[in-house]
């Protein structure tokens, strides 16, 4: 970048491609970043009831009510979780991690004649693999 002094200085929104400014531009980016962008498009597309798809939704973006956000904004919580005595709540933990959600999904799993045969981290990551994954359920 060269600055020169004879040229007079404008202001350029970076947020648009025009470079003006918009409210609407203003509020997607005070998005921008908050949340990792997982393939959302898959949980509403699921062949599932709304409620299903709402709670998946809710869990990819960490806003359920769970320990850590509880801490994250100064409202009263315990320690750890109750269920299992472990680290302190988070939806990851809630859903995947903790001994009995893994329990769950190991009997989901062997239940199921089509249920891959992998971990069930494969169901919620929004990696190469979930694609083939979610295609095996009925």
């Amino acid at each position: 970048m060269s600055l020169q002094p004879d040229v007079e200085d404008t202001l350029v929104w970076k947020w648009t491609q025009h470079g003006l400014y918009s409210s609407n531009s203003a509020y997607r980016a005070q998005f921008l970043g908050s949340y990792i962008n997982h393939k959302i498009s898959l949980i509403w597309r699921a062949r599932t009831e709304n409620k299903c798809k709402f709670f998946a939704w809710v869990l990819i973006r960490n806003k359920l009510l769970t320990t850590d956000n509880l801490a994250r904004r100064g409202w009263p919580h315990q320690p750890s979780y109750a269920l299992c005595n472990g680290p302190l709540e988070s939806g990851l933990h809630l859903c995947l991690t903790c001994p009995f959600a893994q329990e769950v999904w190991n009997t989901v799993l062997r239940a199921s004649p089509k249920a891959p045969q992998k971990s069930p981290l494969n169901l919620f990551f929004f990696g190469k693999n979930t694609k083939t994954c979610l295609q095996q359920f009925p």
